[in-house]
C-alpha cells in the first residue's frame, strides 16, 4: 500500500524534485506490525474459513 501511495503522490514531481523512499514515508515498526498481522491471517484463515 505505502507503493501504490507514493506513486500516485509523487509521480509528478519525481522528474522535478527529491522524493521520499519507502524507508522515509514508513517507521520500522509499522512495517513490523503489518507482517505480524499478515502472518497472523494466514495462518488463522485456514482454521477458520469464511463459508
Amino acid at each position: 500500500m505505502p507503493f501504490l501511495v507514493r506513486l500516485h503522490c509523487y509521480a509528478p514531481r519525481a522528474s522535478r524534485e527529491k522524493i521520499p523512499s519507502l524507508q522515509d514515508m514508513d517507521t520500522k515498526r509499522a512495517a513490523n506490525v503489518a507482517m505480524g498481522l499478515l502472518g497472523v491471517g494466514a495462518l488463522v484463515t485456514p482454521l477458520h474459513p469464511l463459508t
